[in-house]
């Protein structure tokens, strides 16, 4: 079982996921994100089901793609985005008849998988990131707008990500909220566990915004045990109401100051001491 989970944000794509492999009462442990280059796209996948059902399927995808490239940069970047989601999503079908199929009739209890799909494509100074979400079982192939969790565990991630997602959040602080939303559904929900992978995938890969606040490893950290507080603490009703009104009203504020200064693109302003 798995939990994995897409982010679209303005400086790009962040996708993550869990190591924990469960077939029947057997578990073991392997990555399930994949890097692969097609010509013009560069591509991040995060799989969930059947582990050999997922190499099949990101292998077939990627030969696809390899096909397309020479039809794919004749087009204009969202035109290519666009012909890549409709060629994965034809060729989904191909695939579940031709492979997942007989596969379910040797091994049943096998689940068909879901994909998470990180596209970055450029044209001279022109960028595009896209996140794609592929249902092989619905032989659905949606585009994401903002966020997309897939797994035994997507419900929960959902409901956090609700939370602690914001489009306009920095990779760089989109990170320690993707390691903690994983986390928690890791530890909340059977068969998710090991350990946590994530992918960033900039629109440009050397003009991620540097500031002050998201490279601070006390910022982060401090960042960190705020998100505890949301899904943890606030729940504890051992902590005084006092104590309690004290840290949201620390969280607000430092979620306020982060939207600010990142609708803002400007480095943050120092407290005066």
């Amino acid at each position: 079982m798995t939990i994995a989970a897409g982010y679209v944000l303005d400086e790009g794509v962040l996708i993550c996921a869990d190591t924990q492999w469960t077939y029947e009462q057997d578990k073991s442990s392997d990555i399930k994100m994949f890097r692969r280059s097609t010509g013009c796209l560069d591509l991040r996948f995060a799989g969930s089901g059947d582990r050999s059902m997922i190499a099949v399927g990101i292998d077939i995808l990627c030969d696809l793609l390899g096909d397309e490239d020479n039809a794919l940069r004749g087009m204009a970047l969202e035109g290519r985005m666009e012909h890549a989601r409709r060629a994965i999503r034809e060729k989904s079908l191909e695939i579940h008849e031709n492979y997942f199929t007989p596969a379910l009739q040797t091994s049943p209890n096998s689940q068909i998988p879901e994909l998470l799909i990180g596209i970055h494509s450029s044209e001279g100074d022109d960028n595009e990131t896209h996140l794609l979400h592929v249902n092989f079982a619905s032989l659905s192939v949606e585009r994401i707008a903002n966020y997309e969790c897939i797994g035994w565990g997507a419900a929960l991630g959902r409901q956090l990500s609700q939370i602690l997602y914001d489009y306009y959040y920095p990779i760089g602080l989109m990170v320690p909220a993707a390691l903690l939303i994983l986390e928690e559904v890791k530890d909340k929900v059977p068969y998710c566990g090991g350990d946590t992978h994530v992918y960033r995938l900039p629109k440009k890969p050397g003009q991620l915004r540097r500031q002050n606040i998201w490279d601070s490893k006390k910022m982060r950290e401090e960042f960190e045990e705020d998100m505890r507080f949301v899904v943890s603490d606030a729940r504890d009703i051992r902590l005084t109401d006092a104590d309690f009104e004290s840290k949201l009203g620390s969280l607000v504020s430092k979620l306020r100051n982060v939207r600010a200064i990142a609708k803002a693109n400007r480095e943050p302003e120092k407290e005066p001491e």
